[in-house]
């Protein structure tokens, strides 16, 4: 953008220039050097030449038989119009460096116009780059703080784990203890059942004992009987 602004000073300083020998060689009426028109200028000099030769050798048509007084004001107007004629090239050419410089002021204005837009465009997206590094920052700082309590919840987990492995162990231990004693229970009561068929066993062998021993009581106590009276016989 520098560059380029130094480009049109430097235009702008050699257009200024360019007018200026343009008007100083114009008050000279010597020579005229107007940019790229210089060869234009020096036909224009060559013809008021021709046309002030042909004058003066009395070539002309125009008025050839009127008196002597009226040829200085022919001359004169013959000799005014390769000026004029300049005149109009330098008027022309002041006309085209004016709207030349017209045109790089709008055009600088412009650019002036949409380096103050793109200025603003960037302070609006510094603006947005900083917000976006800040979001970016937070989302990182929650990001980590996600992932530490993920460390956290994965140590958790892994510590519920061992534990719900030593249950699982505790509880088939358990479990096996459990079997174990379901099968002295079954065993006991196996035993309990033989104890109590062979308690009643006993029992009937205790009434049929009882039964017998009241028997051999009472046999007894007839035989008893029996032998007092056969001692209380007479003879005996």
């Amino acid at each position: 953008m520098e560059d380029e602004k130094k480009k049109k000073r430097n235009k702008k300083k050699k257009n200024k220039q360019t007018t200026k020998t343009a008007a100083e060689d114009g008050g000279d009426h010597n020579h005229i050097y107007v940019s790229s028109e210089a060869n234009d200028h020096s036909q224009d000099s060559e013809t008021a030449t021709t046309t002030t030769t042909e004058i003066q050798n009395g070539q002309l048509d125009v008025n050839r038989h009127q008196s002597y007084g009226t040829q200085p004001a022919i001359l004169a107007e013959a000799e005014k119009q390769p000026w004029l004629k300049r005149k109009a090239i330098l008027e022309e050419t002041i006309k085209g460096l004016q709207e030349e410089k017209d045109h790089y002021i709008q055009k600088e204005a412009t650019l002036e116009e949409t380096i103050k837009s793109l200025r603003n465009e960037s302070d609006s997206h510094m603006k947005k780059l900083v917000t976006l590094e800040e979001t970016i920052k937070q989302l990182r700082n929650e990001n980590d703080l996600h992932t530490q309590n993920e460390a956290t919840l994965a140590e958790a987990i892994k510590q519920l784990r061992n534990e719900n492995d030593s249950h699982t162990q505790k509880e088939a231990g358990l479990e096996m203890n459990i079997v174990k004693l379901q099968s002295k229970k079954d065993l006991w009561l196996q035993k309990e059942e033989s104890l109590e068929e062979k308690s009643k066993l006993l029992e009937r062998d205790k009434e049929c004992w009882i039964q017998k021993e009241s028997i051999s009581k009472e046999t007894i106590a007839s035989l008893n009987n029996d032998m007092t009276r056969l001692q209380m016989q007479p003879g005996r």
